[in-house]
């Protein structure tokens, strides 16, 4: 099996392969306090972002999409997405949780940060 995790920003647009989107703009944004030179794959960045309780609250529910459309309904390929406004923080650091889960199990997983680099 394998799970395909996508961060991306919903201001360039909804990507064409996840077949579930989850949007985390609810989640308060660090761009306030790191701007767009720093991101989610950075642990302070990622501190803050799971300071708000609605953070785990995402990761939580991700899981449950991913147990079931994995391990209940078998399915050989899941990709995910998960946005925000611009994909650099919250959805980096999502994303960046999730893999880190499922890592353990027998499943291959695979990160895409579409967004990360761009201003």
């Amino acid at each position: 099996m394998k799970l395909i995790l996508e961060s991306f920003g919903f201001r360039n647009g909804i990507p064409h392969g996840p077949s579930f989107l989850i949007d985390c703009r609810g989640i308060r944004n660090p761009h306030k306090l790191f701007g767009s030179g720093r991101n989610g794959l950075e642990k302070e960045v990622q501190d803050e972002v799971f300071s708000s309780p609605f953070a785990e609250k995402t990761v939580c529910f991700a899981n449950d999409i991913i147990r079931q459309r994995l391990l209940q309904e078998r399915k050989q390929v899941f990709h995910l997405g998960i946005g925000c406004t611009g994909g650099h923080h919250r959805s980096v650091s999502i994303v960046e949780k999730l893999a880190s889960n499922w890592r353990g199990y027998d499943i291959s997983v695979q990160i895409i940060h579409r967004d990360i680099d761009k201003k």
